[in-house]
């Protein structure tokens, strides 16, 4: 889960960059649309936390916004900007005596934050560590089960691999969480068949034997050529839905294993948020309407298990 080195379109690089930046309706609800996938394809990435929080803020969404900003300081720990975005999140809500709270947290010394936590006062902690061996994975939530997952050592894998199995295994588990796991026992080579659910999908993976289909390389490489140049913005966009769509289905596969079938369909769907009609119902091949169809059906799977 590194950083994300592609630029956004202008008018979100406007709100990343101005506090008092104002964007139309349309704006918001694209800015929104975009940041909530980076969200979630890199949770611990402070300008696009930032500029998330910010924008809820200004809709009107402060309980979001206030979730958000904690996540990542559970997750990620002191940033000066962030804490300066939450200021306004919590006056809006009216809880400004938590957020002095959480200042305290990183202002006082280990004495004092010891008394302080003798109190009512919940501490919110500097950085999130987990004692492993002692740890519920089933009972984090997704953003922490993540992070554990990152930190995962081959003898904290000994312990909780039977764990990561019924999770696997359970219909109504963050598909996010399932493909990192499932990552994971690529990586320390688990020769296991495992069985995994995804939306209406079940199947058994051997993560050390699985190979993949490349489909995100090969569209890429279909449709950079024209896309890349006619319209840079709409083309990273399209690529980033496929991602993150990717990500949610993997290990599952989408089939048909068709390059140019998939890169059709999800350029139809990006042009559609943008609310380009260029594209008819009625000129829809039957199918790209069934990928269109399955398409709809990944991203509200998806918005189930927003981080």
């Amino acid at each position: 889960m590194k950083g994300n080195s592609n630029l956004p379109p202008a008018f979100i690089l406007k709100i990343m960059e101005e506090r008092n930046a104002t964007l139309s309706t349309k704006e918001q609800e694209e800015a929104l649309q975009y940041l909530y996938v980076q969200h979630e394809l890199y949770p611990c990435e402070t300008t696009i936390n930032h500029a998330l929080i910010r924008l809820l803020n200004q809709c009107g969404n402060y309980e979001q916004a206030k979730m958000i900003g904690e996540q990542y300081l559970t997750m990620s720990g002191y940033n000066q900007d962030i804490l300066s975005e939450l200021a306004n999140v919590y006056q809006n809500l009216n809880v400004m005596n938590q957020y002095f709270a959480l200042i305290r947290q990183y202002t006082t010394d280990d004495e004092t934050q010891e008394k302080e936590e003798e109190t009512n006062i919940i501490p919110f902690p500097k950085k999130m560590i987990f004692q492993k061996a002692n740890v519920d994975f089933q009972e984090l939530s997704s953003h922490e089960q993540l992070l554990f997952l990152k930190e995962m050592s081959r003898e904290d894998l000994t312990i909780y691999q039977d764990s990561f199995y019924t999770f696997l295994k359970d219909q109504y588990a963050s598909p996010f969480v399932k493909s990192a796991i499932f990552e994971v026992l690529q990586e320390y080579q688990i020769d296991d068949d495992i069985q995994i659910t995804k939306l209406d999908l079940e199947g058994f993976f051997n993560p050390k034997t699985y190979k993949p289909s490349y489909l995100l390389e090969r569209v890429e490489n279909e449709f950079a050529p024209v896309l890349e140049n006619e319209n840079p913005v709409l083309f990273k966009q399209f690529l980033q839905i496929m991602q993150h769509h990717y990500f949610i289905m993997y290990p599952f596969s989408f089939t048909p294993d068709s390059a140019s079938l998939w890169g059709e369909s999800y350029l139809i769907w990006v042009k559609e948020m943008y609310g380009d009609d260029d594209v008819h119902q009625g000129d829809i091949k039957p199918e790209i309407q069934k990928c269109l169809d399955f398409i709809r059906k990944i991203e509200e799977y998806g918005q189930n298990y927003l981080l």
